[in-house]
């Protein structure tokens, strides 16, 4: 069995889907922490309500291959990406690496996202700077936050999890 999500994943995929795993994290903090060693460091999580029924319409040309016939209700077909199903993780990940792409290149963020969660690492002075950029981001591409696991995780905080290990901001 493989040792992480990333070596499970076939070759042909490898170059556009990739798990954020507890070692990117780590890279994310070096490299924040290398921007300003004396700077105090805050880490947020971000949780998107329901990414797996986010209804992305299909093109045209794609929504014959999601057609199928069952007897009691007849022909039906797709227009919106069938999340939900076996695949569903697979789209969500491709789509969160986008989301990270467009906040780590345009925005000039240091985050991870893994399926449906995004850990951003900031200065403590930039907080909430970047909290309003992440929620506009999330609230213009219509993917809003879980606010209540949002406060009761606490914001921004030196003590951190991502993927079930803490990672602590104070001395790294």
């Amino acid at each position: 069995p493989p040792l992480s999500l990333n070596q499970g994943i076939e070759k042909e995929h490898s170059p556009w889907l990739r798990y954020a795993d507890a070692e990117s994290m780590r890279r994310v903090v070096l490299l924040k922490h290398y921007e300003r060693p004396k700077a105090r460091l805050r880490m947020a999580k971000w949780d998107i309500i329901a990414f797996y029924r986010i209804a992305l319409a299909l093109r045209v040309m794609d929504q014959s291959k999601m057609c199928f016939f069952l007897p009691a209700f007849g022909f039906m077909c797709n227009l919106f990406w069938p999340f939900g199903g076996r695949p569903a993780a697979f789209f969500a990940q491709r789509l969160m690496n986008i989301l990270v792409w467009f906040l780590a290149v345009c925005c000039h963020l240091s985050l991870v996202g893994m399926i449906d969660d995004i850990a951003v690492v900031e200065f403590e002075e930039d907080c909430a700077a970047t909290e309003q950029v992440v929620d506009g981001t999330l609230e213009r591409w219509g993917w809003p936050k879980n606010l209540k696991k949002w406060l009761s995780e606490g914001g921004w905080r030196e003590k951190n999890e991502w993927q079930g290990l803490e990672f602590s901001l104070e001395g790294e």
